[in-house]
């Protein structure tokens, strides 16, 4: 598995690169939960469905859709200025991807 500079980079500042060769190699048959969608919940089923294609991936998030603002975020846009707002189905995006999506609320 090759990783780029800059990929290598925020693996290693997050501490993860050295569990990624581990994890593929013993992903047959595990699932993984990923509690919450939006940026990171998408970036982190997208990335082990890359490097561990082997695991059962479920993304779960109590909405239906991600909202994307573009350019910003909806704290930070003036609405006087309009602005793209954007919805993205999760399970359009998980059956693209290749991961299963769940419309769920986890509370514990």
């Amino acid at each position: 598995m090759k990783h780029s500079p800059n990929r290598r980079r925020l693996l290693l500042a997050g501490g993860l690169l050295p569990l990624l060769k581990p994890l593929a190699a013993r992903a047959a048959g595990q699932r993984v939960l990923i509690v919450g969608g939006g940026w990171g919940g998408l970036a982190a089923a997208a990335e082990l469905r890359r490097v561990a294609p082997q695991l059962d991936i479920v993304l779960l998030d109590r909405q239906p859709a991600f909202v994307s603002f573009a350019l910003s975020n909806r704290w930070l846009l003036d609405p006087a200025a309009g602005g793209d707002i954007q919805r993205h189905a999760y399970a359009d995006i998980a059956a693209a991807r290749g991961y299963r999506f769940l419309q769920t609320e986890v509370l514990g």
